[in-house]
């Protein structure tokens, strides 16, 4: 994934809209086990594909 289509593909992704899987370009990315808007991974809908992203979350503790 290019680095500055990331931002744009994350903010995408997280208001629920259809984004095409970047490596098999025939599925496109699904919320794992939630909400689009709370997921923390998004896995492609075609079945043959095993592309997954994944969004770590950064706490800050000051």
């Amino acid at each position: 994934m290019a680095e500055e289509n990331h931002d744009s593909i994350l903010g995408k992704l997280r208001s629920g809209e259809t984004v095409p899987c970047e490596i098999c370009k025939k599925g496109f990315y699904i919320p794992y086990n939630t909400t689009p808007d709370k997921a923390h991974s998004f896995n492609c809908s075609n079945s043959d594909c095993n592309n997954r992203i994944n969004i770590d979350a950064v706490i800050d503790v000051e």
